[in-house]
């Protein structure tokens, strides 16, 4: 009984280090990749930064001697009603390789006047949809 429980707490032992182990190369991991990100932003090697980026926030577009992209946002407002959430995107655009960045919010500029107001707008861009807000109600129950 006593080998049976020697060799049951050498394995508990065994995988605690192992899951520990594992744990001290995903932050290590982490960290390598943030340096990473972090060098190339501040060298304007956009090429490397983009591969960083969450899909969600679109690719960066070439187009014109400018950077262009669409980020969609999500704005959540706490009222006494409920939480208003908006879904919304913002086209991005640096006219000086990514030091700089004008921000246009298209609810405000429609997708159809934005090729009007602005001619230098890539084709590729794909801008959302707009959709309409929800608004999920305060459970009063106390």
């Amino acid at each position: 009984m006593k080998k049976i429980l020697k060799q049951i707490i050498f394995i508990v032992i065994i995988f605690i280090f192992s899951f520990y182990a594992r744990g001290q190369n995903l932050s290590t991991t982490i960290k390598v990749q943030a340096m990473d990100m972090a060098t190339a932003l501040m060298k304007n090697d956009f090429a490397t930064f983009i591969k960083y980026m969450h899909p969600n926030i679109g690719e960066i577009i070439t187009y014109k001697d400018q950077l262009q992209a669409v980020l969609p946002e999500s704005t959540t407002l706490k009222t006494p009603l409920g939480e208003l959430t908006a879904e919304t995107s913002m086209i991005v655009i640096s006219p000086d390789n990514g030091k700089n960045w004008w921000f246009i919010d298209t609810n405000v500029y429609r997708a159809d006047k934005l090729k009007n107001i602005l001619p230098d707008l890539s084709p590729q861009l794909i801008i959302p949809p707009q959709k309409k807000p929800k608004l999920v109600p305060t459970d009063n129950k106390e």
